[in-house]
């Protein structure tokens, strides 16, 4: 990662917790440990050895990893201060050095801020965690996770190329996919297909390839393939979420096979309008929910006729970067505003029940696109889906 970029982002988060009055800020959570380091490394998979950030308010970054880390820390950070020890070593797995490390940044009496608000996560043990709060005796520890939050959602150049660079792969994946699937093919053969043509289209991973498939939509859209065959009226739905220097995509598509019914498509068509208005409303200087109620206009007025509903998933989209998933939720609540270089999905969804071969079964359809809010409006990542279910004949 380039050097510039991190050293503006320390900076920047050096001065918010100047402001917010926390002398350093501890790290464990590989998003965020990514952001503020650069360090790009398979060994977050490994949960048996933790690694640890710690940014005083004034200064430099100080790393504690493990010495199987001290490698990789050295080829993809800039950070000079790294302390390491050997681990697994669950008498003190490094818990010792960051004790210190924080004491020599933070009087008694300061405060130390971590991960701990909604929707953050500590990689590394609880026990561990709550052990290290006993030895800093005299300071105290707060939540900054709000505080990231707020920076990290405003995306620079170098993170909006990332986003749109994996969307873009992904994109012609699908594409690619769509043109060679056949009839009869399962779930998992469509899925192995699609991941080797990720692979050869430029993302770097995928840890997040869901597909669920059934006679005139899914059941879900939040399962692994099954050995589920593509029979006549069957849609498909993939839904995939790739990485490229740790930046996410998220977006679907659905596949039909047959003869699917009129109902159905013209389901499927509102829902491409609403993800059309969704993407519309994605200006700056909206809130969030006003994107949401775009989405929830056309759905209300155009599934009614069809007999069917919006989905009550509980929000039409949210942020994407480090995280498949990030702040902003798309909910009708959330009056975040938006603001150029925030990157978000839009994702309207519908339910509705339907007479199967065998029996009345309840199905759903989900159209979801990545975008990045610009000062000129919203600019798509993902490649835009056809209009209509891409047919398999």
């Amino acid at each position: 990662m380039p050097r510039d970029v991190l050293e503006k982002r320390l900076i920047e988060v050096q001065l918010a917790l100047g402001r917010a009055g926390i002398d350093a800020l501890f790290v464990t959570a590989e998003d965020n440990f990514r952001y503020l380091t650069g360090f790009e490394c398979p060994t977050w998979i490994n949960a048996a050895r933790p690694r640890y950030c710690i940014v005083p308010a004034k200064g430099d970054l100080i790393l504690v990893v493990p010495t199987t880390n001290l490698s990789a820390t050295r080829v993809t950070t800039w950070v000079q201060d790294i302390r390491t020890w050997v681990s697994p070593n669950p008498q003190d797995d490094g818990l010792s050095l960051v004790v210190d490390a924080l004491s020599g940044c933070v009087k008694k009496g300061g405060c130390v801020g971590a991960e701990m608000g909604p929707q953050s996560r500590l990689a590394m043990p609880v026990g561990d965690f709550l052990h290290l709060r006993e030895k800093l005796s005299g300071i105290h520890m707060v939540d900054a996770d709000g505080l990231l939050r707020e920076i990290r959602k405003i995306k620079g150049p170098f993170e909006v190329e990332q986003i749109r660079s994996v969307a873009g792969a992904a994109s012609r994946a699908l594409a690619r996919l769509h043109s060679t699937m056949a009839a009869g093919c399962s779930e998992v053969e469509a899925v192995r297909a699609l991941q080797s043509m990720l692979l050869q289209e430029g993302v770097d991973q995928a840890p997040y390839v869901v597909a669920e498939s059934g006679f005139g939509g899914y059941p879900a859209l939040q399962m692994s393939p099954s050995d589920r065959r593509a029979r006549d009226g069957t849609v498909l739905g993939i839904d995939v979420g790739c990485r490229r220097l740790g930046y996410f995509c998220d977006f679907n598509r659905n596949f039909a096979f047959g003869r699917v019914s009129d109902r159905v498509r013209r389901i499927d068509d509102v829902l491409w309008q609403a993800t059309q208005a969704g993407i519309r409303a994605a200006v700056p200087g909206a809130q969030v929910g006003e994107v949401w109620r775009a989405q929830a206009a056309v759905l209300d007025a155009g599934l009614s006729d069809l007999q069917a509903r919006r989905s009550e998933s509980g929000r039409m989209g949210h942020g994407i970067g480090l995280r498949l998933t990030e702040p902003p939720s798309i909910h009708p609540s959330d009056t975040t505003v938006l603001a150029p270089g925030m990157t978000i999905t839009i994702e309207p969804a519908a339910e509705f029940e339907i007479e199967t071969p065998t029996r009345s079964a309840r199905r759903m359809l989900i159209h979801e696109e990545n975008l990045v809010v610009t000062e000129d409006g919203p600019v798509l990542l993902s490649d835009r889906a056809p209009r209509g279910l891409l047919d398999v004949h």
